[in-house]
């Protein structure tokens, strides 16, 4: 006897099913310092979409924000967002913000992470990729924030070239971290689904900004750091200069990755290497003791020659002493060099109507050997 078994078809059939009331939760106020998942945001959870548009990482390219723990503290530059470029090959400089949420004072420190893009961003994937701070250190600080106020992590995240995005990805997405003495806000242990959704939806502990990858034009880029030894006496005045030699033709900048004691940019803006040993770079750089960032110098080729050997370009940092800032006793020590300073008035037409003199600091130089700078 043939038997037929009856076919169930009731998931088709029967109809909208009802399902258990949800209630809205509530928004509040993140208890602690935050970053805004996106700009329109302002410390509320659970946080609405975007959630990977943080306006509270801030991407700075090669130029330093000159007084970044206060310009970036302001009403108007809350309001606004740094461009999202990452260049390829070049130093990028970054910073973190936040914003007191609580009643009370808070201290925290920041974490900086970077990850290849992808829609789910699972923390295991890119908990190793701490990003470093100018003076080296995996973190900065944001110190005694009153409540309501804006305040802006102490460091300058260095990006040092970073590579092209893996295959599958083309860009990379930066995360930052507020956490505390207590360890209150730990790497989060991401288990489930619902995990991820509270992570992005409930902890302004964390931020995420999506990033653009650029190329750069740069034919090569190194960098060098430079200290101020912390117990020299006072606030002095330098010049930072390079002098290459077979790069005729090329164009040459560099930049530091922190502004002097009074806000200026150390900066050459890109010039072009007319001569072998041309003086380029900048005067009255006024650093006090213990000022420390990094210097980065980028070299340029005009229709992509190769470096040719022997090829150098020194770096070199200088005193300038003035009769009030130590000139008579470096003359009465032998210390001043009339040769070079006869060649600094040359390529500086209305140097100084000031008797000056370069007392040399430091140098460095990078040879045509690009993978062993030699320092001298």
């Amino acid at each position: 006897m043939l038997i037929r078994a009856q076919r169930d078809l009731s998931f088709v059939s029967r109809g909208p099913i009802v399902l258990p009331n949800v209630r809205a939760a509530a928004t509040s106020t993140f208890n602690g310092i935050y970053l805004r998942p996106n700009p329109s945001n302002t410390g509320s959870v659970p946080s609405l979409s975007p959630y990977s548009s943080s306006p509270d990482i801030w991407l700075a390219g090669q130029d330093a924000v000159p007084n970044f723990q206060t310009a970036l503290a302001t009403d108007s530059s809350y309001a606004t967002q740094s461009s999202s470029n990452i260049t390829q090959g070049q130093t990028n400089l970054l910073y973190v913000r936040g914003k007191n949420g609580s009643t009370a004072s808070k201290t925290v420190n920041v974490t900086l992470y970077y990850a290849p893009s992808g829609v789910i961003q699972s923390p295991s994937q890119w908990q190793n990729n701490v990003l470093r701070t100018d003076n080296g250190q995996m973190q900065g600080n944001i110190t005694n924030l009153t409540a309501g106020s804006i305040g802006v992590a102490d460091a300058t995240w260095i990006w040092l070239n970073p590579p092209p995005p893996p295959p599958g990805s083309d860009h990379y997405c930066l995360f930052a971290q507020f956490n505390d003495a207590n360890n209150s806000n730990p790497f989060p242990n991401v288990e489930t689904a619902l995990d991820m959704g509270a992570l992005i939806m409930n902890n302004l502990g964390w931020g995420w900004r999506n990033t653009s990858m650029i190329g750069s034009p740069a034919t090569w880029s190194l960098t060098e750091p430079l200290s101020i030894p912390i117990n020299y006496p006072t606030t002095q005045a330098y010049s930072i200069f390079i002098t290459p030699t077979g790069y005729v033709g090329w164009d040459a900048e560099f930049f530091a990755s922190r502004a002097d004691t009074n806000g200026n940019p150390i900066k050459l803006v890109r010039s072009k290497v007319n001569q072998d040993g041309q003086m380029m770079g900048v005067n009255n750089v006024v650093l006090e003791p213990g000022w420390t960032g990094l210097m980065t110098v980028n070299m340029y080729s005009p229709d992509g020659r190769k470096v040719t050997p022997g090829a150098s370009v020194p770096l070199s940092c200088n005193f300038m002493a003035q009769p009030k800032t130590g000139l008579f006793e470096a003359i009465s020590r032998g210390l001043v060099d009339a040769e070079f300073m006869r060649r600094v008035r040359r390529a500086i037409p209305g140097f100084d109507v000031t008797p000056t003199a370069w007392i040399p600091q430091g140098y460095y130089n990078w040879d045509a050997n690009l993978t062993s700078p030699r320092a001298n």
